[in-house]
């Protein structure tokens, strides 16, 4: 008999986006038969603040849905969600209220997933739980103001299967300067640490420097978040303790069976391989990730955690050999664009952040303009730079020193966007140029 048409085109969705595409394709149908499908007018409330947890949470077909926290009578917009991201999983996660409110910006069409059919493939599949809970981790996160810090939710790439390197014997990836505390530390303390280095970990250490416990954005979701212990507690409250670590000198394929044997999700590099060192470092279950092939979700959050421009332009690099694989399978080229236009606005944007590090306070608000393919996300091949800067218009006996500041800082972002491959504009169509640095009005 044949399947009903609905769940399959509902199943045919849902396997592009995690964590679904983490699933099985019976289990995904399973799910895709209770799944419903909801209409929202533009403006309309999906869910409330404080409102007790809807049965389901949600996956966005199409439209654009807004979360926002209500305080004293003012709505601030935390974040936006798109085509193919997930919002509302607090009735997973956390069985209480919810604390921000969701509304549809546009006509949008939902699928309503029931949390109750959803909760069993959760509690058996170790990497769903901790894409959710990492999920979650980021929506509590985003309620400090940290929006574009929290957002995961970056279009997952389209299934196909990419070469992959051999990793095997590949040295580990180890993070320089980990983050680190003492355990008497507060949660709370803790938490903003790890969101301020946009890290999804933190080493409780000894006098000694060596590691005594762990905690992940995994124990923050799992047991301050869902309020089992207040925030105002030691952070050795939560803390995952033994830590298991490993030497720095040791590959990737050891990394892997040890997390596989202990089931974790990081391991602690000391000098030694053994608790009773320094700490040296970190590797996550993601940096293996990054190590096994190019992905554009693993490339933008790269990206987006780079504190060199070189780094930049090696991920830029990265983009562009998965684009030749993308062209030579055959993917659609509109499905190319959109993801190369997400990897150069996200270098534009952190070679931005890095260059206004080095200076002190803008003068006054500013936009920063892509111009030409870029402006028109049509950009697939690194081309010349079009771009500009307007800023909030000052008065007129300031004008001079306040588009100098920007004068400066356009010059070291472009700068930084030539060594990443995109050339200068020949006609000078750049923010460096006065006449493409100016006031408002």
């Amino acid at each position: 008999m044949a399947k009903n048409t609905i769940p399959v085109r509902v199943a045919d969705f849902m396997k592009e986006h995690l964590p679904f595409s983490l699933m099985k394709k019976e289990d995904l149908y399973a799910i895709a038969e209770q799944v419903l499908v909801q209409y929202f007018a533009a403006g309309q409330t999906i869910f409330e603040q404080g409102q007790p947890q809807l049965p389901h949470f949600f996956l966005i077909r199409e439209g654009t849905v807004e979360l926002k926290l209500e305080e004293a009578g003012q709505a601030q917009l935390i974040d936006r969600c798109g085509e193919g991201e997930v919002f509302g999983v607090r009735a997973l996660m956390a069985k209480d209220n919810y604390t921000l409110s969701a509304y549809a910006a546009q006509e949008t069409l939902l699928y309503a997933i029931p949390t109750a059919v959803f909760e069993p493939f959760l509690k058996n599949n170790a990497d769903i739980s901790y894409y959710l809970a990492t999920c979650f981790a980021a929506g509590v996160r985003s309620r400090d103001g940290n929006e574009k810090q929290g957002r995961i939710f970056i279009r997952p790439p389209l299934k196909t299967e990419l070469e992959q390197d051999v990793i095997e014997v590949q040295q580990l990836p180890v993070k320089d300067r980990p983050l680190t505390c003492s355990p008497d530390t507060t949660i709370q303390e803790a938490a903003l640490a790890m969101s301020e280095r946009k890290v999804g970990s933190i080493i409780m250490i000894d006098s000694s420097q060596h590691p005594i416990g762990i905690v992940t954005y995994k124990d923050l979701a799992r047991q301050a978040a869902t309020g089992q212990v207040p925030i105002t507690q030691k952070v050795e409250k939560i803390m995952s303790s033994p830590v298991h670590t490993i030497g720095q000198l040791r590959t990737s394929a050891e990394a892997q069976i040890m997390m596989l044997r202990f089931g974790v999700h990081h391991l602690v590099v000391t000098v030694d391989g053994t608790p009773h060192s320094p700490v040296q470092g970190v590797v996550s279950h993601h940096d293996l990730l990054v190590l096994q092939g190019n992905s554009p979700a693993v490339i933008i959050r790269e990206i987006q955690r780079s504190e060199k421009v070189s780094q930049l332009a090696a991920l830029r690099e990265r983009a562009e050999q998965l684009l030749r694989k993308y062209l030579h399978q055959e993917v659609s080229i509109a499905y190319i664009a959109e993801i190369m236009s997400q990897v150069n606005d996200a270098i534009i944007e952190r070679a931005l952040d890095l260059a206004l590090r080095e200076r002190p306070e803008p003068p006054v608000d500013f936009c920063w303009l892509s111009l030409g393919s870029e402006g028109r996300k049509e950009q697939l091949l690194r081309t010349d730079q079009d771009n500009a800067i307007v800023f909030a218009d000052v008065p007129q006996a300031a004008y001079a020193d306040v588009q100098a500041f920007f004068l400066d800082l356009a010059k070291t972002v472009t700068a930084s966007l030539e060594v990443c491959g995109f050339a200068y504009c020949p006609a000078e169509m750049m923010a460096s140029n006065p006449r493409w640095c100016l006031s408002l009005s």
